[in-house]
């Protein structure tokens, strides 16, 4: 009986410093470093799970390749066959599909192409073909949009200042135009 009143008393003492450590640790815990800890367990775990996938998947294809060669090898031909046609006939439907998707999708792609261009972008790829495409409408640049009473700056800093025929005969010839474009604009 003493026992248990001990390892009652050791619980109740165990449960106390518990409870005082979550006061403590309440007030003092660094959240941001905790959930950067969680983060990085969970990309741990993450990387440990894919990395199974791979192991999983690769023992599977090793294994159906040790089981073809072991037919082959007992000259079971037939079955062999008959598991070949299977996979075709379930792959089949997938083929047609990815095909007619990326029959239209091309004709959409060259239908954006420019009649000169077609000939040279049917040769490419769809990956290439999207890429291309992608480029040259990006490529086009934008004209600056005519803004209706905008005047065009001219060179002020290229002109005399004050009267024009007093100043340098070379400088005024040079700039003869601005001159009189600044004298009209008056």
């Amino acid at each position: 009986m003493e026992v248990q009143k001990d390892s009652s008393s050791t619980t109740e003492t165990v449960e106390q410093g518990q409870i005082d450590q979550q006061n403590v640790s309440a007030e003092t815990t660094d959240f941001k470093s905790l959930y950067e800890s969680e983060v990085a367990n969970s990309k741990k775990l993450r990387k440990r799970a894919q990395d199974s996938e791979a192991l999983v998947s690769q023992f599977n294809k090793e294994k159906e390749d040790a089981k073809m060669k072991t037919m082959e090898e007992q000259k079971q031909f037939e079955s062999l066959s008959e598991e070949l046609k299977t996979q075709v006939e379930t792959l089949a439907p997938f083929k047609e599909r990815w095909e007619a998707y990326e029959a239209s999708k091309r004709e959409s792609l060259m239908s954006q192409v420019p009649e000169e261009d077609k000939e040279q972008f049917s040769k490419l790829n769809l990956e290439q073909l999207e890429f291309m495409v992608n480029k040259l409408h990006q490529a086009k640049p934008s004209n600056p949009n005519p803004a209706p009473g905008a005047v065009r700056s001219l060179k002020d800093d290229n002109l005399p200042k004050g009267n024009p025929f007093e100043a340098e005969q070379k400088l005024v010839k040079e700039n003869w135009a601005d001159v009189l474009a600044r004298y009209n604009k008056k």
